[in-house]
């Protein structure tokens, strides 16, 4: 049999019996003593289903005869249960991961690569810990992190993101610098110390990080939208409506840049362009509460007046 093959992924998809999962995971454990790096991309995405959905859809007390013993089987599945917003799964699942890999780490010969892969984990926990605002255990993470690859500018990049979501700029700012001073091209590092310092009113140190992260990364519809918001705030409101525009040649279904242009032409006393930008907006987010259905209204009917 092909593990890759079609076939056996579309049966894999199919199966929902709680005998066949049995078996899958079985198999799952089997194929923990094979080199899965030797498939082929399409049979490991296929292997990756078997083991991930078996992990999910029952406990592991129901289909093993014993616990799954690699690191990777509960990276894997703690990756496939944040995807489906399990966070209190994908936690669990990251620490098991952790504690093989900590086990692994006490012996003298323990290889690079494993010390790599824990401190991802530590690092992917932490974001998950993040999102559910355990922002101590998300620190500690990227404390172990860092202990293990101490001149990792990601992790300084999370840790100040992490300080960024608990509403503390000053440290964000600090850390993000760090992770700049280790890696100077480190874009999303520039964008998100540029989001911070102008949460602190350092304006022109916001744009001047947003005119880097733009230079290193020009697709990044987010940093337009940032620098648009500061230019905004700067009464640079041409300045901002270009940001908004190259954001739409971006992403043309971003609602969010059709409305802060239409708005801003709004303030410009440009009605046409603003009218035109609103109702694209509205095409696009047909619930919205806002009152932006009211400004068109308003724009028509000044429109009438004349």
């Amino acid at each position: 049999m092909i593990i890759g093959g079609s076939k056996e992924y579309c049966v894999c998809q199919s199966i929902n019996s709680k005998a066949g999962i049995a078996i899958v995971c079985r198999i799952s454990l089997a194929l923990e003593s094979l080199n899965l790096s030797m498939l082929p991309v399409s049979g490991l995405r296929s292997v990756r289903y078997l083991i991930l959905s078996a992990a999910l859809l029952l406990p592991f007390s129901s289909v093993f005869t014993q616990q799954p013993s690699t690191a990777t089987f509960y990276i894997e599945r703690g990756a496939f249960l944040w995807h489906h917003a399990d966070y209190e799964g994908a936690i669990s699942s990251y620490t098991r991961a952790i504690e093989i890999d900590e086990e692994t780490m006490r012996v003298p010969q323990a290889h690079k690569p494993v010390a790599s892969r824990l401190a991802n984990t530590y690092l992917t926990r932490a974001e998950v810990r993040s999102v559910c605002r355990i922002f101590e255990g998300a620190f500690a993470d990227i404390d172990r992190a860092l202990q293990l690859l101490p001149r990792w500018a990601e992790a300084y990049y999370r840790r100040g993101f992490i300080y960024q979501m608990s509403g503390d700029a000053n440290d964000a700012v600090i850390q993000y610098s760090k992770a700049i001073d280790i890696d100077p091209r480190h874009a999303r590092a520039y964008k998100d110390r540029g989001y911070s310092r102008s949460d602190i009113g350092d304006l022109d140190g916001a744009l001047n990080d947003y005119d880097t992260s733009l230079k290193i990364d020009p697709t990044d519809v987010q940093a337009y939208f940032f620098r648009g918001a500061t230019r905004s705030d700067r009464r640079d409101y041409a300045g901002a409506i270009a940001d908004y525009s190259r954001m739409i040649e971006l992403a043309p279904n971003n609602a969010l840049g059709y409305q802060m242009r239409g708005l801003l032409f709004l303030v410009m006393g440009s009605d046409s362009e603003a009218e035109s930008n609103l109702t694209k907006y509205l095409q696009l987010r047909p619930d919205d509460k806002s009152g932006i259905k009211l400004q068109i209204d308003r724009i028509k009917a000044r429109r009438t007046q004349h």
